[in-house]
């Protein structure tokens, strides 16, 4: 097919010399990742977008000038080889297709400890604009790039709201030019998604937007010259969000400012709204002809007369109002901002008086106030009456220990959404509180790891959470104080409430500042975070329609409790685990709207000590898939079990077969000709259809053969590859067994709690020589090559076997009760034996260690509390409580000085013992007993406990070290009622050393998020 240039004129005067130096270096990233000017280059050298039609998706450019170089570096051109180009020879508009230069703020004012002062990527200068489609000056003025820095390019395209527009990948290449003379050729691929999102949002929002601050950056005027003046600066900006998906404060008036006249008096009062609709009508109905997204309308509307509530026409007013938005159909979008955060703007006492000329105007019309349900019942007594929406602070819906809303208190705004009542409804939103309020740098820890925040000097993932978090917390609308709050000082200083870009998403696009002849608003990648976080909000609300769980789990996976905030040491989440996400709800979506069955989901345990050969007692513990073979006409069956550790993905087969047949075999022969058994693993998680390189096949016949083969571009298997893969098949009276242990790096997989893998397995049978096979898989596919159907397999934290990975501690842990260090750790769950003993609680144990001591938490449902003997010393076992017992040192039946006991109750009494040979020893005591217990408001409570290592009568043992060890949970539902005790180890004595289990000590933190390699196919 013949070529179709375009964007072949983008060619750029530079006035800088050309230096003699080697070649820029040219990478890609995703379109989250913020990239400064010193970061490391990723490592990526092509682009691969995913996208639903109607959606913006971006990624960037990351251009390393050579460090030798003496002078700037600018880019002189860029062209596509061709239009996007996918499936029948179906393109992407040019049009579609924008090129910014990414302008770097100095930020000087660090957004609390998560923060950093120093230049952080933001504004995004269009080449070509997209508001009235002028030429700019992106890379003459505002892009070039220092010796030995990076310079970044960010690329957006916006698929078609196209229903023919066929699904699949569209390619092309965007080919660069630079000063130095050199040249790059980025291959880019999107992939269409046959689904579509949207033009207006489904999450309602109500975005501030200060006229006067428009005016006073695009016209040089300290405020705007009346209402007709602020009408015309906010309309186009109120479009350029509206194409962003956000609902902004556009409604400067009632009609009579627009030349409408009004009669307020009259009963019912009338005005003519022509003018008033002639402004604002087409933003309300999806019917300005100017906007993108096709049919958008705003999601809300604030009541905005211009008067107060003492001017004795405030209810008229808003009578007018109500009767106008009702018979235009707008009504269920508006709302009157009764009050924000009292009793700081106004008086407690003044809401019901508010709330009051509000709701004679019409019952319905709806208050909105922000504040927390617990300040409302403290200062209202009417708070249910006066407040329709009420709006908390992301902090006041689960917020850190010691605080008021400490804990989840979603159920407290229960009377505002469950079920969703036709006139309240449950909004919130984020602040300064994300990083710490005031006129400079708060660096308290309380500030830290907030999941949610606009700033400039947070991560892209943060900028864009907060509509994951909406959808986790069921929230129905989001609000935000401004959009140009520094507008007029934008490109110079965005400082205030102690950081940078809060109340400010967009720059002035002032002829003078980026050329052209007409003023526009510019975005801050900022604003494309949260639009591309408005869009993953669609994502997760199509998957939620057909498959709830599966969306919650989804979202869960990328901001686990307590969602709100990333407890200190846990780590946060990336791009990469979010575009993965994505990934997953889109294969999810497309399944339901197509009919597609659902895939099956298992989760991975943690098993550090499995011995790859053919003996499976090790794997007794661990839940197994089924497999139906007599659905394939075959008298098998089999089931399969999935583990893993930092090394390696594990698999087991046991397969009861009474003839046992291999019609084919040899080393990657065809296996699957004969009995055999196939492990199927897919690194990208389901998101392509057909194989690609990130597709791979193992299979092992009854005779001990192996084939490995990996996808390639072309859709095929490739039998060149090797897994490297450790494997015993084993003959049994009843069949055989197979057992299998792939490594990760033979994967190209960085393993983390939490990582996603498509995943198939299946079984072959043959019961007569020369007989055809009967395959059955998981995924019950009749043709297996299809990896986006295949099962997801979750790489959990729940331990199996014999021995704990104790993770070295990510960073200084506090013995406070509060759990959040130990997120990303393993943990052993008791629940099961608790439940063989009659208890019905569930409890979890998780440890990590560092130079100083080993900790352990321990985290308890229980909704019933006793403690029938407690204090110091005491015998704590008799009660609701918790045990820990180590060993030190080589195995020994018998206690010893080696064995070491720390019981902990409900209360926080604490027993400390060593043993002897005559028992336990209770003389022993920690030198400081750090034990902290916390109740939860939900019932149980948690434990914390730190055991120096000094105690232990040694010094800090070296990565490797393994210990013995045991847990017990006791618990005690009546008083004076004998406790129900169960441990790890499974015995009904604990001092018993000899039985214990392990753990071992390793070397590294646990992770519990993919980093980029995790999701890229090895070379």
């Amino acid at each position: 097919m013949r070529a179709i240039r375009w964007f072949t004129a983008c060619t750029f005067v530079s006035v800088v010399a050309p230096a003699v130096s080697r070649a820029a270096t040219v990478r890609v990233a995703d379109g989250t990742t913020k990239v400064r000017p010193s970061d490391s280059l990723p490592a990526a050298t092509s682009a691969a977008l995913f996208a639903a039609r109607n959606e913006y998706e971006g990624f960037q450019i990351v251009v390393r000038h050579a460090s030798t170089a003496n002078a700037a570096l600018t880019l002189t051109s860029y062209s596509w080889s061709q239009l996007l180009t996918g499936p029948q020879g179906a393109t992407i508009p040019s049009a579609n297709v924008r090129v910014f230069a990414e302008v770097m703020h100095n930020v000087s004012m660090a957004s609390g400890p998560d923060g950093a002062t120093g230049p952080w990527p933001d504004a995004l200068i269009p080449d070509v604009d997209d508001v009235v489609g002028q030429k700019r000056n992106a890379f003459t003025k505002w892009w070039s790039v220092a010796p030995g820095k990076n310079g970044v390019i960010y690329v957006e395209v916006h698929v078609p709201d196209d229903a023919t527009l066929l699904a699949g990948d569209y390619v092309s290449t965007l080919n660069l030019s630079f000063s130095d003379g050199s040249k790059s050729a980025v291959p880019v691929r999107l992939t269409v998604w046959d689904f579509r999102l949207p033009s207006t949002s489904s999450l309602p929002s109500a975005f501030g937007m200060s006229i006067d601050s428009i005016c006073r950056a695009m016209n040089g005027t300290t405020w705007c010259n009346g209402r007709a003046d602020q009408t015309n600066a906010a309309v186009p900006w109120a479009r350029f969000l509206l194409d962003h998906r956000i609902s902004s404060a556009v409604v400067q008036s009632g009609p009579d400012a627009l030349g409408g006249t009004c009669n307020l008096w009259a009963e019912p009062p009338t005005c003519d709204w022509s003018g008033w609709d002639g402004i604002y009508a087409p933003l309300l109905d999806g019917t300005d002809s100017a906007l993108h997204l096709k049919g958008a309308k705003l999601s809300t509307v604030k009541f905005e007369w211009g008067s107060s509530y003492a001017d004795s026409a405030a209810m008229r007013q808003r009578r007018a109002w109500a009767l106008h938005f009702r018979e235009k159909g707008w009504f269920d979008r508006t709302f009157d901002y009764t009050c924000d955060e009292p009793p700081a703007t106004c008086a407690w006492s003044d809401i019901p008086k508010r709330a009051a000329i509000v709701h004679a105007a019409d019952p319905g019309f709806r208050t909105m106030v922000t504040t927390s349900v617990r300040d409302a019942k403290a200062n209202d007594p009417t708070y249910l009456a006066d407040i329709d929406i009420i709006n908390p602070v992301l902090n006041d819906m689960n917020d850190k220990a010691g605080q008021p809303n400490q804990g989840n208190q979603r159920s407290t705004y229960a009377l505002w959404s469950d079920p969703a009542p036709a006139q309240r409804r449950l909004w919130w939103y984020q602040s300064c509180m994300s990083h710490g309020c005031g006129n400079a740098t708060n660096t308290s820890p309380y500030w830290a790891g907030w999941q949610a925040d606009y700033v400039i000097d947070a991560s892209g993932v943060k900028n864009r959470a907060m509509q994951w978090l909406s959808y986790l917390f069921r929230t129905q609308g989001e609000l935000y104080y401004d959009t140009v709050g520094y507008l007029s000082t934008a490109f110079s200083n965005q400082s205030g409430f102690g950081g940078t870009g809060d109340g400010n998403l967009l720059y002035p696009g002032t002829v003078a500042n980026i050329g052209g002849t007409t003023g526009i608003p510019v975005a801050s990648l900022r604003l494309k975070l949260i639009r591309d976080g408005m869009e993953d909000y669609e994502y997760l609300r199509l998957a939620a329609e057909g498959d709830p769980a599966f969306a919650d789990s989804i979202a869960r996976g990328v901001f686990p409790d307590p969602s709100t905030y990333a407890p200190a040491a846990a780590p946060r989440p990336t791009a990469a685990q979010l575009q993965m996400a994505r990934a997953q709800l889109a294969q999810r979506i497309v399944q339901l709207q197509s009919g597609a069955p659902t895939r099956p989901i298992y989760d991975a345990r943690v098993h550090v000590a499995v011995a790859v050969d053919g003996a499976l007692s090790e794997w007794s513990s661990i839940p197994g898939i089924a497999l139906d073979p007599a659905a394939a006409g075959s008298d098998n069956t089999a089931t399969v079990k999935l583990a893993w550790d930092t090394s390696n993905l594990y698999a087991v087969f046991s397969v009861v077969d009474g003839s046992i047949v291999v019609n084919q075999g040899g080393r990657d022969g065809e296996l699957w000709n004969g009995d055999a058994v196939e492990l199927m693993i897919d690194n990208s998680a389901g998101a392509s259809s057909a194989l690609t390189p990130s597709a791979f096949h193992l299979l092992i016949n009854a005779n001990g053969d192996l084939t490995d083969e990996r996808g390639t571009a072309s859709g095929t298997w490739d039998r060149s590859w090797t897994s490297n893969a450790t494997y015993k098949s084993v003959r049994t009276a009843a069949g055989y067994d197979v057992e299998v242990a792939v490594p990760w790096s033979s994967l190209g997989v960085a393993p983390c709690a939490g990582l996603r893998l498509g995943v198939d397995v299946a079984v072959d049978d043959v019961d007569v020589a020369g007989g055809t096979p009967k395959p059955a898989d998981w995924a019950r596919l009749s043709r297996f090559a299809q990896p986006a159907r295949w099962g997801v397999v979750t790489l959990g934290r729940r331990v199996a076997g014999s021995l704990y990975p104790i993770a070295l501690a990510s960073g200084p842990v506090s013995v406070e009760g509060a759990l959040g260090e130990y997120a990303a750790a393993p943990y052993v769950d008791l629940s099961d034996v608790l439940a063989a003993v009659g208890s019905d609680d569930r409890a979890t144990a998780r440890l990590v260690w560092d130079a100083t001591a080993l900790y352990a938490a321990f985290d308890v449902t229980d909704a019933a509390l006793v403690v029938n003997q407690g204090g110091i010393d005491g015998e704590v076992w008799n009660g609701d409580g918790v045990e820990l017992m180590i060993h030190l040192g080589a195995a020994a039946t018998a206690l010893s000085a080696s064995d070491f006991h720390v019981l902990a109750n409900v209360n926080g009494d604490v027993t400390d013992e060593r043993g002897s040979s005559s028992g336990w020893d209770r003389s022993w005591n920690l030198s400081a007993r750090l034990v902290s217990v916390a109740r939860k408001p939900s019932g149980g409570y948690a434990v914390e406990m730190a055991i120096p290592w000094a105690d232990l009568g040694i010094a800090a043992p070296p990565p490797g070290t393994r210990i013995g060890l045991d847990f017990a949970h006791n618990d005690v539902d009546v008083p004076g009622a004998g406790p129900k005790q169960a441990d790890w180890a499974g015995l009904t004595a604990f001092a018993q050393p000899g039985k214990w289990l392990g753990g071992r000590l390793e070397s590294a933190p646990a992770c519990s998020a993919p980093d980029v390699s995790s999701v890229r196919a090895p070379r």
